[in-house]
């Protein structure tokens, strides 16, 4: 296990004994205390929320307007149209990206186009970069949502009481968290997709 999946495994750990639809900011400064970075930004940008929601920016680089100095400070760019569930589940998983390894960053301005060209679709070119994207996914939803809760969300789906519909609006609005995210929840590897 290297040390991005330690500093994780702590931020996991300290996720489990939080009260559902606990605060962003406290994620962030969690990263900055676990030394994973030494200071976050967020600025809002006008994407197409059809294609993209978020990028995470890992310094030293410059894109235009955006210059990160350090390695351990982030940009996280996020569209200004996402409602507060969309913004919370971009936000954290550009977060999550902290916890990449050295091969799966975007380090100069020529990853970072290919990222954006695949973040955005217009190609499908899969590398380590992009399919850190994938992980970082899962790494939210194992801090989002603590596994007390996914446990008691799968009982209630399983138990036939309540239409799927109704389990997956009602745990979307316990954790403050778009629908869409209930079906991954369900995934039987979920734990081991976190590689804890």
């Amino acid at each position: 296990m290297g040390v991005f999946e330690l500093y994780y495994n702590a931020l996991y750990d300290w996720a489990q004994s939080q009260s559902p639809k606990f605060s962003i900011n406290s994620i962030r400064d969690r990263i900055i205390y676990e030394g994973c970075a030494t200071s976050t930004t967020e600025q809002w940008f006008g994407f197409n929320v059809k294609k993209l929601w978020s990028l995470f920016v890992r310094g030293p680089i410059a894109l235009g307007a955006c210059v990160v100095e350090s390695e351990t400070d982030f940009v996280i760019a996020i569209a200004r149209d996402l409602n507060p569930q969309q913004r919370r589940i971009a936000l954290t998983k550009e977060l999550m990206r902290a916890f990449d390894a050295p091969a799966e960053r975007a380090t100069d301005s020529e990853k970072m186009r290919s990222t954006f060209k695949f973040l955005s679709g217009t190609t499908r070119t899969i590398g380590s970069i992009e399919a850190s994207e994938g992980e970082a996914f899962y790494r939210v939803l194992g801090v989002l949502c603590p596994e007390t809760e996914r446990q008691d969300y799968l009982k209630q789906k399983l138990s036939g009481d309540v239409t799927d519909y109704e389990a997956d609006f009602e745990f979307a609005a316990k954790l403050h968290l778009p629908q869409f995210v209930c079906s991954t929840l369900l995934d039987e590897n979920f734990i081991e997709r976190l590689e804890l």
